[in-house]
C-alpha cells in the first residue's frame, strides 16, 4: 500500500505538468493569434488602400454657354521602384520574355538577378512608346527610390495603348494613375482673361486664378483591393466618398464679339506693327464686359506668348481721350456750356506763366463743344483753369482714376495719379490728357458713366455660378460704384462727342452705319521704355466711343501703342477710330443690335427702288 504522502506528491507534480502544458499551450495560441494579426495587417497593408478621387474642376464658358476652359481625364505613368523588385512581379516579367512559366524563372536566376533583369526589361519595353533614351530611362530607374513618375497627361487613347502593353507584356509595379488636365477649346483667343492654371491644377492668372476656389473641386475616397501585381480588383471595391465636382463660371464675354475684336486687332497688327494694341467692349447700363483683347498674347495651353493682360495692368497717358474727363467737369461745375465760346488762339500757341501748349493747327475762337470735336489743347486747358484745381482733381479721382476698378481678373493696375506730385504744368496736361497714368479699363469705365448717365460702374466679368447640374448658385448683379456727373450734364458731354465723329470731327471714321456715334480721339506722345523722355515719331494712338449716342448700348475703346504709319498718319483719327468702327460694325451684327438711323444699305436699296425723293 502507497504512502499518503507520495500519492499526495504524484498528484501535485501531475497537476504541475498538466498545468504547465496547459500554458504553453496558452502561450502558443496567444502567439498565433498575435502572428496572424500581424501578417493580416501586413496583407491589408499590401493589397487594401484608400484611393483619392479629384474633384473635376469646374467649367469657364462665356454667356451664351460656349465653352472655354474644362477639365479632362488624363493618366500619369507611376513606377513603384518598390514592387519592381518583388519576386512576383519580376519573374512574371522575364518569364514571358523568355517564354518560361514564373516558377521555372525563379529556379534559374537569384532575387537580385531578376531584379536587374526586369529593369532592363522595363527600359527595353518603355523607352520606345514614351520616347524617352533608354540610357536616360536607366539612369532614372537605377537612381529613383520610392515612386517615379515617368510621364504627365497621357490621354485617353495612348492609355489604352500602354495598358494593352502592360498586360500583354506582363508588366507590372508600373500603374497608370487617373488625374484631370485643363483643356482650352481655343487657346489663343481670349487668353488673357481666361487665365491658366499650374501642373497641380491651380489657377495662376486670370479668371482661373480669380476664381480658383470655387472651381476647385472637393476630394472624395474609395476603398480599394489589389492583386499581387497591384491591379485593382473591381470586384471589391469597398466605400467611397464621392468627390464634388466645381462650380463653373458664366462670363459676361460674348464670342462672337471677341473673335470680331481680335480679328480687327490682329489686322492692325499686321498692318502697323504696334507694340501693344488692346480693344475693350461694354454695356454702359451695367458694366459687363463684352469683349476684350490684347496685342500680343499668349497660347493657354504651352503659356508662350506675351502674358501681361494690358488692359488692367498697362499704364499709358491716355491724350485726348481724357478731354471728355475735363469736359465733364467744367460742365458739371457750371463753368461753360456748349455755347461757351473759348479762345483757342489763332496762332494755335499758348504761351505764358511758364505754361507752354500747342494745338496741331490753329482754330482761334471755338464754342466750347466744338472744342471737343477739334480736340484743342488749349481750348480744354483755358475751360479747366476756371476751376480750383483741387474740385478739377476731385472730379478725376471720381471718375476712377487713380484707384483699381475692381474687376475680378488678377494684375490690376491703379494707375498713377498723384496730387501731391502736382507742379504749374501737371494740371494743365491732365487738362488734355498729359502727367496722368490710366490703364484702358479705367478709361473705358469713364466714358461708360458719360454714356450711361453719370453712374461710374463696377466693370463686371462674371454674370454668375453654376453647378455641375447647371443650376445657378451666384449671379453677380451691375454694382453703381457712385454718381460722378448729373444726368444732364452727361447729356451735353454726348453731344460734344457726337460732333467729334461727324464730318469735319477728328473722329469721323469711327462712324457706325445706321447709329449716332459718340466718341473721342486720342494721340498722346510715347515716354521711352525707360520713362526718361518722350520718343520723338512715337506715338499712343486711341478711340472712345459708345452708340447709338442717344440711348448708349455698347461703348468701345481701340489703344494702339507705337504704330508705325505704313502711308497712315499716326492719330487716333486715322489708325483706331476705323478700327472701332470695324468692330462696331460686327458688334451690330453680333448682338443684333437695331439701327437708330437709315442705313447706307437700306438708302442704296431705296434709291434702286426709285422710293428716295427727287426719284
Amino acid at each position: 500500500m502507497r504512502s499518503p504522502n507520495r500519492v499526495g506528491r504524484l498528484t501535485v507534480l501531475i497537476v504541475g505538468i498538466g498545468v504547465l502544458f496547459t500554458g504553453l499551450a496558452c502561450r502558443l495560441v496567444v502567439v498565433q493569434v498575435l502572428d496572424h494579426e500581424v501578417w493580416l495587417r501586413k496583407a491589408r497593408a499590401r493589397y487594401t488602400g484608400t484611393e483619392t478621387l479629384e474633384g473635376p474642376r469646374g467649367k469657364i464658358v462665356d454667356r451664351n454657354g460656349d465653352l472655354l476652359a474644362r477639365n479632362q481625364t488624363v493618366y500619369n505613368l507611376v513606377i513603384d521602384m518598390k514592387q519592381i523588385t518583388e519576386v512576383g512581379i519580376t519573374s512574371a516579367g522575364i518569364g514571358r520574355k523568355e517564354g518560361l512559366k514564373a516558377a521555372e524563372v525563379r529556379k534559374k536566376y537569384s532575387r537580385e538577378q531578376l531584379s536587374d533583369m526586369y529593369r532592363d526589361y522595363l527600359v527595353e519595353s518603355l523607352s520606345d512608346p514614351l520616347r524617352f533614351p533608354k540610357w536616360d530611362l536607366a539612369k532614372r530607374l537605377g537612381e529613383t527610390r520610392g515612386e517615379l513618375i515617368l510621364a504627365r497627361g497621357i490621354e485617353e487613347d495612348f492609355y489604352r495603348e500602354l495598358t494593352s502593353l502592360f498586360s500583354s507584356s506582363r508588366i507590372g509595379g508600373v500603374h497608370l494613375r487617373k488625374g484631370e488636365k485643363r483643356f482650352y477649346p481655343s487657346p489663343y483667343t481670349l487668353s488673357h482673361v481666361i487665365g491658366f492654371v499650374n501642373a497641380e491644377g491651380r489657377g495662376m492668372e486670370g479668371i482661373e486664378k480669380t476664381f480658383d476656389a470655387e472651381m476647385t473641386g472637393a476630394k472624395g475616397e474609395r476603398k480599394v483591393e489589389r492583386t499581387g501585381s497591384r491591379g485593382e480588383i473591381h470586384a471589391f471595391r469597398g466605400e467611397e466618398l464621392p468627390p464634388n465636382p466645381g462650380k463653373n463660371v458664366h462670363l459676361t464675354i460674348d464670342m462672337g464679339l471677341q473673335a470680331e475684336a481680335e480679328r480687327v486687332i490682329d489686322k492692325i497688327v499686321a498692318e502697323h506693327q504696334p507694340k501693344r494694341v488692346c480693344t475693350i467692349w461694354m454695356r454702359p447700363s451695367t458694366g459687363e464686359i463684352l469683349a476684350l483683347a490684347n496685342r500680343p498674347h499668349f497660347d493657354l495651353s504651352t503659356r508662350e506668348g506675351e502674358r501681361a493682360n494690358v488692359a488692367v495692368s498697362e499704364i499709358y497717358e491716355p491724350g485726348s481721350t481724357f478731354k471728355v474727363v475735363g469736359a465733364a467737369a467744367v460742365m458739371d461745375s457750371g463753368m461753360v456750356d456748349l455755347n461757351t465760346r473759348i479762345d483757342c488762339e489763332t496762332n494755335g500757341v499758348y504761351d505764358d506763366g511758364g505754361i507752354h501748349i500747342t494745338d496741331d493747327s490753329p482754330h482761334g475762337w471755338l464754342p466750347f463743344g466744338d472744342v471737343l470735336a477739334k480736340s484743342s489743347n488749349i481750348g480744354m486747358f483755358k475751360a479747366v483753369r476756371q476751376m480750383k484745381p483741387e474740385d478739377f482733381l476731385g472730379y478725376i479721382e471720381r471718375f476712377g482714376f487713380g484707384t483699381k476698378t475692381g474687376v475680378l481678373l488678377s494684375g490690376e493696375s491703379s494707375g498713377v495719379f498723384h496730387q501731391e506730385d502736382l507742379n504749374i504744368t501737371s494740371v494743365p496736361s491732365m487738362s488734355y490728357g498729359y502727367a496722368i497714368g490710366v490703364t484702358p479699363l479705367q478709361m473705358i469705365t469713364a466714358v461708360a458713366a458719360i454714356a450711361n448717365g453719370g453712374s461710374l460702374m463696377r466693370p463686371m466679368i462674371v454674370k454668375s455660378l453654376s453647378d455641375e447640374t447647371g443650376k445657378t448658385v451666384k449671379t453677380f448683379e451691375p454694382e453703381v460704384v457712385r454718381q460722378v456727373i448729373k444726368p444732364q450734364t452727361a447729356v451735353r458731354v454726348r453731344d460734344a462727342m457726337m460732333r467729334v465723329v461727324s464730318p469735319g470731327g477728328t473722329g469721323a471714321k469711327g462712324a457706325v452705319d445706321g447709329f449716332h456715334v459718340a466718341g473721342k480721339t486720342g494721340t498722346a506722345r510715347r515716354v521711352s521704355d525707360d520713362g526718361s523722355h518722350y520718343e520723338a515719331g512715337h506715338y499712343i494712338v486711341s478711340f472712345v466711343g459708345f452708340f447709338p449716342a442717344e440711348n448708349p448700348e455698347l461703348v468701345g475703346l481701340v489703344v494702339v501703342g507705337d504704330p508705325k504709319g505704313n502711308g497712315v498718319k499716326l492719330y487716333g483719327g486715322t489708325i483706331a477710330a476705323p478700327a472701332f468702327a470695324e468692330i462696331g460694325k460686327a458688334a451690330v451684327r453680333t448682338l443684333a443690335m437695331t439701327p437708330t438711323e437709315p442705313t447706307q444699305m437700306a438708302e442704296t436699296v431705296a434709291e434702286e427702288k426709285g422710293v428716295v425723293s427727287g426719284r
